[in-house]
């Protein structure tokens, strides 16, 4: 009995350890969505002597940058590139064309669609918010004629991709698709960047493929209130979109999707709100997917391949999950621009205080 009136009275003089509350925080979307961006395998060609692909973006974080990886388009010509780290030409935009960490790295005949990842001959020494540039050339031309993948769009207007082929950079409208590991060990994301080298795909599926449930596995560091949802796709067909407990079974939330309320069957950007709310639990996996109701098909865009899960918000805490009857697939190579929209979060006092692990939670 003492005990129990122990247990009360702190309740009642300091419910702030004992209750924690959840706080109005949006709606906004959990992690980083985007429109859509395909895969663009050839349009970034270098295949003489002085051309360059460039790639201009700001520092994510502060540190040492070590490591860069970027993915092959077709190679018709093997030959050897130059991989440097350069600043920025502010007066440009543009690489200012000294390199000043580089690695060499041989590329062969045939080695379409391939990741490599290169470790520069010392590390760059960087400050969150820092322009820099990523530069291939070749080290000495021979006879090299080579693409590097780029998305097909851009998502950034200061987060480009240029190209230098006739004595002088041009910009050009491509998502660059490449990621940096940290000497830490870290790849931290960049927002609306296609990070990972991974390559875009568009699934289109409905209710007679195999899988045609298809979405994302995910958890989230802190508890937060789910209300809404968000994909980038497309649907002609009617679907239901439904979030799964960690159990896989239950269903938390739903919301039907009719393909008549639209403006077009185009692929383009979908939100929409659940009927009811949510509340995850942190350090906790939850599934959210799209399930086409007829047979006509619908799409869900994403990328696939990834090289460096971490490049995207969540890391492979946030990858691709699927099924067609009982039992999910998981893939962590993969995931899907689809995302849960939250409404509120935990404050971080009491028993429901954020977990130490990041994410990469919202972006």
């Amino acid at each position: 009995m003492v005990q129990l009136i122990k247990v009360f009275a702190i309740i009642l003089l300091f419910p702030s350890l004992c209750f924690s509350t959840m706080v109005d925080f949006g709606p906004t979307q959990l992690f980083e969505s985007t429109t859509s961006v395909n895969e663009d395998e050839n349009s970034l060609t270098i295949d003489a002597s002085g051309e360059k692909i460039g790639w201009v973006f700001m520092a994510p974080k502060s540190g040492d940058i070590r490591k860069v990886s970027f993915r092959t388009g077709v190679v018709t010509t093997g030959d050897t590139l130059l991989v440097s780290f350069q600043d920025v030409d502010l007066a440009t935009g543009q690489p200012d064309e000294t390199a000043d960490q580089s690695v060499t790295q041989v590329v062969g005949s045939g080695d379409d669609d391939t990741v490599f990842q290169v470790t520069m001959g010392s590390d760059r020494t960087v400050t969150a918010g820092d322009y820099m540039t990523v530069v291939l050339e070749y080290n000495s031309y021979v006879a090299g004629s080579m693409a590097i993948v780029h998305g097909s769009g851009q998502l950034s207007i200061n987060n480009y991709a240029t190209l230098k082929t006739t004595g002088s950079w041009a910009v050009k409208t491509r998502n660059p698709t490449f990621s940096l590991e940290y000497s830490d060990g870290s790849v931290s994301p960049i927002v609306d960047f296609l990070s990972g080298a991974g390559l875009p795909v568009n699934t289109d599926f409905n209710n007679t493929s195999s899988p045609d449930h298809i979405g994302i596995k995910f958890k989230v560091a802190a508890p937060v209130r789910v209300s809404g949802f968000s994909f980038t796709g497309r649907f002609a067909g009617n679907i239901d979109v439904k979030l799964y407990d960690s159990d896989g079974t239950t269903v938390l939330l739903s919301k039907s999707l009719d393909s008549d309320v639209a403006t077009s069957a185009a692929t383009f950007h979908v939100s929409g709100v659940f009927d009811g709310t949510a509340v995850l639990t942190k350090d906790t996996f939850y599934r959210i997917v799209l399930e086409p109701t007829t047979a006509t098909n619908i799409r869900l865009v994403g990328v696939e391949e990834l090289a460096d899960t971490a490049g995207f918000p969540g890391g492979a805490n946030v990858h691709k999950t699927s099924k067609k009857d009982a039992g999910w697939t998981d893939d962590t190579t993969a995931r899907y621009y689809l995302v849960p929209i939250i409404d509120q979060i935990d404050d971080g006092t009491g028993g429901g205080a954020a977990s130490t692990t990041s994410y990469g939670f919202v972006n």
